[in-house]
């Protein structure tokens, strides 16, 4: 069953999915992602918006992230600089390629630790695929966990 939070001053829906490694908890006001969260417990779940169930189907069973690619996202809370960083992984890194917060940092003009910091913030995983940012000697953090990330990046191979 779909959970609805609604007030006269909001319209949040919240839904889960279930994915192969864990749970992802999903966010919507008016139709557009708010924030995503990925947790380990694979307990029964809510069934999730029609629409956000069908990309990341498309995304877990036929490792295709297009349709994740192409939700309505929330952007009203990050600060310009944050959106244009993630905006540019989402538009940019394609499936199963990454990137290292070296050459984003270079893009531009900040530092590999502020790309770092950017990416913690990601109220959209999967969705802004930051789990490709690595760093040039590792695979770097995570904001859900190292597990999470070393999961995404061999299900992506």
């Amino acid at each position: 069953m779909q959970k609805k939070y609604m007030n006269k001053y909001t319209n949040l829906k919240e839904t889960e999915y279930l994915c192969p490694f864990g749970k992802i908890k999903i966010i919507l006001k008016g139709g557009k992602i708010s924030r995503v969260s990925l947790e380990e417990d694979k307990k029964i779940f809510k069934k999730i918006d029609k629409k956000v169930c069908k990309a990341l189907d498309l995304y877990f069973k036929n490792k295709n992230d297009k349709l994740l690619k192409k939700f309505p996202l929330c952007w009203e809370d990050l600060k310009d600089e944050e959106r244009k960083v993630l905006e540019y992984i989402r538009k940019n890194l394609n499936f199963s390629q990454t990137i290292t917060y070296g050459e984003i940092a270079k893009i531009f003009k900040i530092s590999p630790r502020k790309v770092g910091k950017i990416m913690k913030k990601n109220p959209f995983p999967l969705f802004v695929p930051c789990h490709r940012v690595i760093g040039k000697n590792g695979i770097g953090g995570f904001n859900y966990g190292i597990k999470w990330k070393k999961f995404l990046i061999e299900f992506e191979k």
